[in-house]
């Protein structure tokens, strides 16, 4: 019998190509977009979803629990980004990151708990960032939403252990994804960062332009849902990313904070 999956901003990116493979692979796949009438991949169960709006999220949940279908797995993809110093980032941006990238799929697992226990072993795979393991610069609401987003599937993987549950945090790096498109764009940029925050801003899109296939990560998210390793967080990643969450580890902050503001060209 085959299983059900449910992966949220499945169509693009890193959503579409782990739809796919899931897909490919036996699962009904269920995904969600903003515009799930103007996608034409026939073999995805296409739902209307926005995390931004409490009542969209409300609505796809109650489509499972009406029509009983039981989720074997979720994966907490949909997302988006924003560049932009602290200073910039106003009230409203800040609450807009934090719905769509937390206070939504952290809604959506409790309004869809229901249909995730009524599967014998069921898992959940929220997406986050590298980018959680550090506080970067001009990227100070997405590191923090990231971060908050994996201590709060911390303490879900903790809490549903005793519901024969499977948790996992992945942190991917650079992927060729569609986030340059979705960024929150953070208008008034005082003339102070104006000359930073430019220069970061087109050197984050030549990264995720020149970043790594999608298949990877979607192999690897198949790998999780499919074999449950007992490690909870899994980063996928380019290697200096990676070395560089393992220098902030060990590394005196001052020397890290050296390292940051030349990468970043932030010492003028």
């Amino acid at each position: 019998m085959s299983k059900n999956i449910l992966i949220t901003g499945a169509s693009a990116g890193l959503g579409k190509a782990t739809a796919k493979h899931f897909s490919q692979n036996g699962y009904t796949v269920y995904g969600t977009s903003r515009n799930p009438d103007n996608q034409s991949d026939t073999s995805i169960q296409w739902l209307a979803l926005d995390l931004a709006e409490s009542v969209s999220v409300k609505k796809l949940a109650q489509y499972f629990i009406d029509n009983n279908i039981v989720i074997d797995a979720l994966i907490n993809n949909a997302g988006t980004g924003l560049v932009a110093s602290v200073v910039d980032t106003n009230r409203k941006d800040w609450q807009q990151i934090f719905e769509t990238n937390l206070f939504g799929p952290l809604q959506l697992i409790r309004l869809i708990y229901p249909q995730l226990k009524k599967s014998k072993r069921a898992a959940i795979v929220n997406i986050g960032s590298v980018a959680s393991e550090f506080g970067l610069p001009y990227r100070g609401a997405y590191s923090a939403v990231k971060s908050a987003l994996s201590i709060a599937t911390e303490s879900l993987a903790l809490e549903l252990k005793s519901q024969n549950m499977d948790v996992y945090i992945m942190h991917p790096g650079d992927f060729a994804s569609n986030i340059n498109n979705n960024r929150i764009v953070v208008k008034d940029i005082h003339p102070d960062f104006q000359g930073h925050h430019d220069g970061i801003h087109q050197l984050i899109n030549e990264h995720v332009s020149d970043g790594m296939n999608p298949e990877i990560l979607a192999e690897k998210l198949f790998f999780l849902i499919h074999s449950r390793p007992k490690k909870f967080k899994h980063t996928l990643a380019p290697s200096l990313q990676k070395i560089s969450a393992k220098l902030k580890q060990v590394l005196p902050y001052s020397y890290f904070q050296k390292l940051l503001l030349n990468h970043y060209k932030l010492n003028s």
